[in-house]
């Protein structure tokens, strides 16, 4: 199944939706998803719009971004915490339908790759490594949600909560970490019963994200 992303730029502000893929091959669904969310992060991520909003979430947490080192921690914290505020909406059974990131932010709302592709086009913006992660949410292997996914924008150890333990854990600069936008949740959380993780075309035990 070939995507032609190009749809991106002429999808005005108020269109919702404009795309639907259906497939009877689920590997060639997944493809086809991956390739146009990794097109929506790219094309977000250059939006007055999703600049404005990444930048006015950490201001309006009073954390500067241009003096000294950044607290990278705390960038991604308050990303995550204003796409939770959001209003999650599923999309029709059976389909899946896409709209910009830029539509996500000003909607306030999404289903949960358009939030994820929203999210990572933000912190895009700001420096961060990002791509959207697909998990099995229900388990078993099959990819039915999506989460952002972000890595330090610089080889750094930073020390970040841990969902499974509540203790303190080493984010190792290079190692991805996910955020769930559609409910409260602490960076690094996934669903539990999901047992694997895709992330810019490779898949990973979930263990290795914990």
């Amino acid at each position: 199944m070939q995507i032609d992303s190009s749809f991106l730029k002429q999808m005005p502000d108020k269109a919702k939706y404009r795309v639907v893929v259906k497939s009877d091959n689920p590997q060639q669904q997944i493809a086809a998803i991956e390739t146009i969310l990794a097109a929506m992060v790219a094309d977000g991520k250059q939006s007055e719009t999703v600049r404005d909003f990444a930048h006015d979430v950490v201001q309006r947490k009073g954390i500067s971004l241009t003096h000294g080192a950044r607290p990278y921690v705390r960038i991604v914290q308050a990303m995550q915490e204003a796409y939770q505020d959001f209003d999650y909406v599923h999309d029709p059974d059976g389909v899946e339908m896409f709209q910009t990131p830029r539509r996500t932010i000003l909607a306030r709302r999404g289903d949960c790759d358009c939030m994820a592709a929203s999210c990572a086009s933000a912190l895009a913006a700001l420096g961060f490594p990002t791509a959207v992660a697909l998990t099995d949410s229900q388990g078993r292997g099959v990819l039915t949600h999506a989460m952002c996914a972000v890595k330090p924008p610089m080889a750094a150890n930073l020390q970040v909560i841990s969902p499974k333990t509540g203790k303190y854990a080493t984010w190792r600069g290079g190692e991805w970490r996910v955020l769930e936008l559609t409910k409260r949740r602490a960076m690094g959380w996934f669903p539990e019963k999901s047992t694997v993780l895709r992330i810019a075309g490779k898949t990973y035990p979930v263990n290795r994200h914990l």
